[in-house]
């Protein structure tokens, strides 16, 4: 049985899953086309281009054009903007996740109120004279959730009102269902305007299923390593062997609840502070109102379990130890906004809270451990078996030992 002191060489471990972006690219851009081509399209004269600092995955710039005279007299007229954004590798994979994208975004704004960026044009030929695929948004107004949060004009009751509009996303995007988990696609059988669900673009082994997949269990497991990959290592056979053990456990005894089962929903992926943009409220003491939910590139249909999930800018923090005790009051508040978005007594609402308590450590370990570990996932591996048979495991590193 492995423990903490196991030393296991680097050799016999199984490569970390890869996420298809591993080819870096320092595009060479030709910006002056990519003005010609922006101005053509807008209709639109330019006046200048302004690269905005950041961006993990993608190449962004700001777009700057003449605005429209207006009649009379007066002030002359202000500038008008606009995003264009460039992946930053050249792949294949690049390119089906910006198609992804598009089709996820189309959707969202055809089917929800989530403030999500227009979309006034995408290229999506590698081959294009700009020297990318790019993408052409609105620039929306507002400050980064990060920024809102932590200046000092924000009070407890606006901390509460943000998040309580947080939850109206999780709602919304939670009405958006599907048979099966993987990423959204368009549809060749419906004349470009409908969507399905295709392969997980996503970090996975390369010899395994991307999916799309009909079950949690065959989504989750498939970013455990393929037994080619584990060898005849005796202790990675039984640390994978349990931990998949006790997967399919819990799985099976919760296979038809909400949080587990299909119908599937729409997951934004990275619902986090940088990419959520909040306006100033009506008046200086109203709270901050959302005004933007960018960047679905890693959107994906997943159970509701994924879907219903405490954001990140609640979980405690090295960072802010001062804050943790209103993290708490705030986590409380998420949970009944979140059960409030459908009203008291109705199924939705019953759905919401019962997803809420079954948070556990065996899932949201899991998907640290297989999904995000990288590197360090045999180690982590290892840390989340102990936990479990020693019943030390947490749903949350501020809640008490669970599943």
């Amino acid at each position: 049985m492995p423990n903490d002191n196991t030393n296991t060489t680097s050799s016999s471990r199984p490569s970390p899953p890869r996420n298809g972006l591993e080819k870096p690219r320092n595009p060479a851009l030709n910006l002056t086309e990519l003005l010609k081509q922006a101005s053509a399209i807008l209709s639109k004269r330019w006046t200048r281009i302004v690269k905005i600092p950041g961006g993990t995955n993608h190449e962004l710039y700001t777009l700057f054009f003449e605005a429209p005279s207006a009649p009379g007299k007066g002030p002359p007229p202000t500038e008008w903007s606009c995003i264009a954004r460039f992946p930053r590798h050249d792949t294949d994979k690049t390119l089906a996740m910006l198609k992804s994208e598009l089709t996820t975004m189309r959707h969202v704004a055809a089917k929800t109120v989530i403030p999500i960026p227009k979309i006034y044009h995408s290229d999506q030929d590698p081959a294009n004279k700009v020297g990318a695929p790019y993408m052409l948004l609105e620039h929306l107004p507002g400050r980064n959730l990060h920024d809102v949060w932590h200046d000092p004009a924000t009070t407890f009751a606006h901390k509460q009102s943000i998040v309580t509009q947080v939850t109206g996303i999780l709602a919304q995007l939670s009405m958006l269902q599907f048979q099966q988990i993987g990423s959204l696609v368009s549809s060749p059988d419906t004349n470009g305007g409908g969507i399905t669900v295709g392969p997980l673009l996503d970090t996975c082994y390369e010899s395994k299923s991307c999916g799309p997949f009909g079950t949690t269990l065959a989504y989750l497991t498939s970013y455990m390593p393929p037994e080619a990959e584990i060898g005849a290592d005796s202790i990675l056979q039984f640390l994978f062997r349990h931990i998949r053990h006790r997967l399919e456990d819990y799985l099976s005894r919760h296979a038809n609840e909400s949080h587990i089962a299909a119908p599937f929903r729409l997951i934004h992926g990275n619902l986090t502070s940088p990419n959520m943009l909040f306006v100033p409220g009506a008046s200086p003491r109203s709270a901050p109102k959302l005004s933007g939910v960018i960047d679905w590139e890693d959107a994906y249909v997943g159970p509701l379990y994924n879907l219903y999930e405490y954001p990140l800018f609640l979980h405690d923090s090295e960072s802010y130890p001062e804050h943790q005790g209103e993290n708490e009051r705030l986590r409380a508040h998420f949970v009944r906004a979140l059960v409030e978005q459908w009203g008291k007594g109705g199924v939705d609402a019953e759905v919401a809270e019962k997803c809420m308590k079954e948070k556990c450590h065996l899932l949201n370990r899991f998907m640290w451990v297989f999904m995000y570990a990288g590197d360090n996932g045999l180690e982590e591996a290892e840390r989340y078996m102990m936990d479990m048979r020693k019943g030390k495991g947490k749903a949350y590193s501020w809640s008490s030992a669970g599943t």
